[in-house]
């Protein structure tokens, strides 16, 4: 299901397939945007960036003025490639008592007006045009904030070490070892202590 979803935005083969897809039932559409829609198209695009701005952006929406990158002019940075948004996204800590994981990452998926208000990458150029400062044909930049919207959360859960067999048996030797010396170690102790009081003598008469 998660691939024929990536498909449907366009954007089947990708590197990693998300864990979890969340569409957002009550999602921020700006005023307008739908009469928008129907009159000029829409563009179907993702956006990377650190986990704990997704509450605040859900919330509010994608404000093109708080976002700290700028190379190809101000406003919201979105990619028809998910692969390139995902190496923007900065991976956080889930939130509390999550049954999903501890750490994970998210990209937005984006509607935006197909308009002049949003800047598109024509030509197909190599990473010499980040330097040249033409916009890569995978890239949009949404320069108004009434022309986006976000539909889905893309979840990648980080994956969590588990300690092998053979290291949880060294650890339960080593933790023999250890308490079992403390243990012998005040046997002994308390063994010195009767036996300098005459309990242990006495005791020893009794048996023979």
């Amino acid at each position: 299901m998660r691939l024929v979803f990536l498909g449907l935005v366009g954007c089947s083969n990708v590197k990693q397939t998300p864990n979890f897809i969340v569409k957002l039932n009550n999602p921020k559409i700006p005023q307008n945007f739908e009469n928008l829609a129907a009159a000029h198209g829409v563009l179907n695009g993702f956006h990377g960036t650190h986990t704990e701005n997704v509450f605040s952006v859900l919330q509010n929406g994608l404000v093109g003025h708080l976002n700290k990158r700028a190379l190809f002019g101000s406003g919201t940075y979105l990619s028809s490639d998910l692969d390139v948004a995902l190496s923007f996204a900065k991976q956080g800590k889930s939130w509390p008592s999550s049954r999903i994981c501890q750490n994970m990452t998210c990209v937005l998926v984006c509607k935006a007006i197909n308009s002049d208000q949003v800047k598109q990458g024509k030509e197909k150029l190599s990473g010499i045009s980040f330097k040249t400062g033409a916009l890569p044909h995978n890239y949009y930049v949404v320069q108004n904030n009434d022309h986006i919207v976000v539909t889905h959360v893309l979840l990648y859960s980080a994956k969590q070490r588990r300690p092998s067999s053979r290291n949880a048996e060294s650890s339960l030797v080593v933790f023999i070892r250890c308490y079992g010396f403390v243990l012998f170690y005040g046997l002994v102790l308390v063994f010195i202590c009767l036996a300098s009081n005459g309990v242990v003598k006495k005791w020893m008469k009794k048996i023979m």
